[in-house]
Order: C-alpha cells, then structure tokens, then sequence
C-alpha cells in the first residue's frame, strides 16, 4: 500500500511550500537584497516541479527510482521550510542546486507536465460540504449485530458462579467490528447493571504485564499513572479501588500469542478480588489467541450479510429522511457485494458516495471497484480508494498526520485542527478561518470514515476521537509515521524520519541519535522526558507531551526556532521556561490549569501566538 501513497503526500509538501513561498510579501523580499533573486529562483523551480508531480505519483507504482525521486523532494521541501524561517542565503543556495538536480532528473525520467488534479478522480467532489454524518446519530456501523450483542451478554451476566474470571474471545479478521461490538456489550443497559465496574484497555503488541495494570488502573481512576511504579503496587491501587465490586475487563486488540504471559496477567488478576463472576472480553484477529484465554465459547464475528452492508452504505451515503430513488437500488446492492461482509469497508463506501448522482456510483463501481474481491486484500483497497478521493492534498496530508498520535490514544477535534493548523496545513478561504477549514476537513474524514467518534458528550456532542487500527496503519503508511515502543524496540528505520512517536523513554529505550533527531519535524512523547536530547530536534516544528512522569520543560527549548505548536495538556508541567519567548512562529500553546501555575512573562514576545488554552 505504501508504494501508492507516497507521491499524494509530497505533492502536498510542494503546494504548502509554495503558498508559503508565494505569499512572501514583494517588500519583505525586498528587505533582503542577497536573498531576493534565491527566493524568486526557489518559486520558478518549486512551481516548474509541481507540474511533474500528477505524472510522478501515478508512476510510482511501478517505478522504483521515480519513488526515490518523490522521496527525495519531499525531503528537499521540508529543508526549504525550514530556510523560509531562518532566511539564510547559503542555505537558500544550496537547496536551488538541489532542486535543479531533481528538475534534471525529473525529465531524465520521462515524467510528464501535466495540469495538478487531473488524474484525481472526481477529486474535488469529495469537499461537498463536509457534514458531520457520526457526531449526532447512531453509528450505522453496527447493523445487523443486534444477536452478536445480545447473545455475547448473556453468556457474560449467565457464567458460572463458581467461576472468579469469565473470559469470552471475541475473533474475526481486521474490518470486521470487533472493537466495535465490544463497545456495544460494554455499554448494555444490562452489562452496566450486572458489573459495578466497567474497564477498557487498549492491547496491541505491547503484551506487559505491568503496562496493562497501569492502564487498568488509570481507567478505574480517570488519571494517568507514573511511569516506574511497580507491580506490587500497581496490584495493591487496583485492588483497592475495586475492593468487593464485579467487574467487566475488555482487552481489545490482543496479539500475544504466548501462554505463559497471559497465564502470569490473568494469575495476577485472581488474587486481586474477593468475588467472583468478572467477565473479560478480549478482541483479537488471532484464533491461537482466543483458544489460550477462552474460559466461555469463543465469539466468532461472521461476515454481515449483503443486505445489512447495503443498509449501511445507505446510512453514509444519503441524509436522514431521505428517500432513495429506485435507480440506487440496483448499483448500490451491486456495490454491497463488493464489500465482503465488512462493515468498515461498506461504511467507507457510503461515505465516498454521499451526493454523488446515478453517474458517478456507477463510474465508481466499474472503474474502482470492478478488480476488488477474491484476493483478501478488499478492506486495503476501500481505504486506498477513499483516500485517492480525498481533495484538495492538503487534506490527504491532514488525514496523514492524524497517525502522530498512538492508536490508543483518543483525541478532541480540536487537537487535530491545531496540529494542521501548526504544520501549515490550513489556509483561509472565502471568509472562512483556519479553525473553520479545519473543521471542514475534520468533517470530510468523518464522513469518509477515516476517523471515528469513540465518546460523546452528556449532549451528544463529539467528545474523542481516534482512528480504526486498518485506516492508522494506512495513515502511516503515507505519512513514513515510525513509532518507537515502550521496551525500546524500533519498528521502523527512524533515520530521515519527519515525524516520531515514543511511546516511552525508560531507561532501557533506545536512544535517538543527533542525526536521526535533526529531520524529525513532529514528535509525541509519552513517558519520561530526555531534557538532553531535546536541542538534537533542530528542525521541530509540534511537540507533543503526554504522562504524569513530565514536570517541566528545559529552557533549551528556546533554541527550537521552528517549533509553532507546544501541548502539555497531559503533563504535569507547572509553569513554562522564559525562554518561550524566543519562538517567534509559535502559534500554539496548550497546558493544563489543574497543575500549571503560570504563564511566561515573555509570552509578549510570541508575535505568531494564534491560541493558548488551559485544559
């Protein structure tokens, strides 16, 4: 899938740069004498590329080296957004060298001039409006499971009462519902009544005894647990909130394959209650994984029938109310089919259909969906195919920076917004704000299902949102998104990589090395901080802090010209450096009132300064 999306992100890059090239004022060029015909020549030669980029990106695919040449200027444009802050003349020069360089290879390659979006399917019909089709109503992702969620109810409020834990797997490959379904049980009437206390941990990988526990503590407490405390005491808070109450455990998204561990997790759970009757659900995609822990029948979540994957597409594609013309009818089941049974790729669907005409569904069907099916890759293909609709780039790159953020990890929109906003995503238009065209674009992702409501407010309102682990994978996959996990295990090569996540940084992580640190243009940190370190992200732009272990924030974070978003929302950091002050692009600052005393006398000095909020 990589090799498919590079290209939409790059040009993306390109535009961004070159609205920012072009919207240099004639007199702030004119200020620097030395720069001005380097500045001029950096807008010809970015603005003689973007006319390569459609015919790149279509031949990537099967080009290897026109790939290497995306990937090579999309690194060259970052370097010249870099320079735009520092004005430097060598930099400046250097970087029009390079660029005619890619100009020289780009013809080498044959590549054609060709108008940008020409080849983008339909592209700017998918900016219709950008209603919010999942904030205010019921998920129509969860049709035709009304039997899964009863019968999965039962069993739990109906175990043996003998029994200190009653564990139902919950199997199914990925697109499916799984998570979903077990946030249905978990919210029944009837499971709410029956468990005095509701958890919900976020699995993945990371099979840790002592993670889990601190996340089964931080659910029951609503707070965040520090990094370094042990088991022992872990196991001693939980067992003290619990005291003699039932509860309902679900572990979603397991992959741990290995007896042992669960046996040492689940052995450790027995002594922490003096009832009986817990139920635990556990998601996973692995059949291993639900024959290890399976104290109940195993649940296994069967394909939806083609009906119920029509009923859904029409949940996404038409208005509440509306009544659907008879010519739909016969197209969209036609679509369903399609589909496979997979709820997520049936409300994907619908949501590329929304007020398309009779024309435009059967163009989809017969251009897009005609070679899906049979090959077990249709749920890859749906989110590749949504996501080539997506327009203008900004928004695909919008979608792609959504994945600097775990896939654990819930999000207000408003995060979101900010954090486009802070990479320059967001540009004013016919009266509307940024706010407002991110608000738009946060929209249209929702309605193409590439994000999605997890909590809601006491009004109804959308409070958190994340993204299905299938369309994370995929976001990352654009965006080259490498995480760096809690027991220092690299996923990914990290050199060259523009935006990291560090899930934590104990004292047995691998360490970030200056070279690897100085491309890095967004990283989210959650765990201990690396004040040492934190002088090697030259070239950072959003910083983003999670965890109780962080207190406060060096003063070497002045040196970071280019940061333009700080959050500490999530922190425990008191007060911020004077040092602030000296980031002249920093547009946005986010700290938590509950522990933050006050602001910097030097906040004055922030001349880009758009919002600082107390969360």
């Amino acid at each position: 899938m990589e090799e498919a999306v590079v290209g939409a992100v790059v040009g993306a890059s390109v535009q961004i740069l070159l609205q920012n090239l072009l919207s240099i004022p004639e007199q702030e060029i004119n200020l620097f004498q030395g720069f001005k015909k380097g500045l001029k020549k950096l807008q010809n030669s970015f603005l003689m590329i973007q006319d390569f980029l459609d015919d790149a990106e279509m031949q990537q695919v099967t080009n290897k080296a026109v790939k290497r040449w995306l990937k090579k200027l999309e690194a060259v444009a970052y370097d010249a957004d870099d320079v735009l802050d520092e004005l430097n003349y060598k930099k400046i020069k250097n970087i029009n060298e390079k660029l005619e360089l890619i100009n020289q290879e780009a013809t080498g390659f044959g590549l054609q001039m060709r108008f940008a979006g020409a080849h983008a399917p339909n592209a700017g019909s998918n900016t219709a409006d950008g209603r919010e089709t999942d904030s205010y109503t019921a998920d129509p992702i969860v049709l035709g499971r009304e039997d899964d969620v009863s019968g999965i109810v039962e069993m739990l409020i109906t175990s043996p009462a003998e029994q200190v834990l009653s564990i139902l797997p919950i199997v199914g490959m990925g697109g499916l519902g799984k998570t979903t379904l077990a946030r249905q049980v978990y919210n029944n009437e009837m499971i709410k009544t029956h468990f005095e206390e509701r958890i919900w941990v976020y699995v993945f990988e990371n099979f840790d005894a002592v993670v889990l526990f601190k996340k089964i503590l931080e659910s029951l407490t609503g707070e965040s647990i520090e990094y370094g405390s042990s088991r022992e005491v872990l196991l001693q808070k939980i067992q003290k909130n619990l005291k003699a109450k039932r509860y309902l455990l679900v572990l979603d998204d397991v992959w741990n394959e290995e007896t042992e561990k669960w046996d040492d997790f689940k052995n450790a759970l027995l002594g922490i209650s003096s009832v009986r009757s817990h139920g635990i659900i556990v998601t996973t995609r692995s059949d291993k994984v639900s024959s290890i822990v399976k104290t109940l029948p195993v649940h296994k979540l069967k394909s939806l029938s083609e009906d119920n994957c029509w009923s859904i597409i029409k949940a996404k594609a038409f208005r509440e109310g509306d009544i659907i013309p008879p010519e739909f009818e016969a197209v969209g089941k036609n679509i369903a089919k399609r589909c496979q049974g997979l709820p997520l790729a049936a409300k994907v669907v619908g949501g590329m259909f929304l007020d398309k005409s009779k024309d435009e569904w059967l163009s989809i069907q017969d251009t897009w969906l005609s070679n899906f099916g049979g090959d077990g890759n249709t749920i890859s293909k749906i989110l590749k195919l949504s996501f080539d609709r997506l327009s203008p780039p900004s928004l695909k790159k919008c979608f792609a920076c959504c994945s600097i953020f775990p896939k654990h990890v819930l999000v207000a929109r408003e995060t979101l917004v900010e954090l486009w906003m802070a990479e320059g995503l967001l540009r004013a238009d016919q009266g509307n704000d940024m706010e407002s065209v991110g608000n738009k674009y946060f929209n249209l992702l929702l309605q193409n299902s590439l994000v999605q409501v997890v909590e809601r407010d006491e009004d109804g309102n959308m409070k958190f949102c994340n993204m299905h682990d299938l369309v994370h994978d995929l976001a990352c996959s654009v965006l080259g998104t490498t995480s760096i996990w809690t027991n220092g295990n690299v996923l990914d090569e990290i050199y060259q990589a523009r935006y990291i996540t560090v899930e934590s940084l104990g004292d047995e992580s691998r360490a970030i090395s200056k070279e690897e640190a100085k491309h890095v243009r967004a990283l989210f940190l959650e765990g201990k901080a690396f004040h040492n370190m934190l002088l090697d992200f030259k070239s950072l732009h959003v910083l983003i802090l999670m965890g109780e272990d962080l207190k406060e924030l060096p003063s070497s974070i002045g040196k970071l010209i280019h940061l333009r978003l700080v959050d500490t929302s999530s922190t425990r950091i008191e007060n911020l450096p004077d040092s602030i002050g000296k980031l002249h692009y920093l547009q946005i600052i986010n700290v938590d009132k509950a522990y933050f005393k006050k602001l910097s006398n030097t906040l004055k000095y922030l001349f880009s300064l758009k919002t600082s909020s107390h969360s």
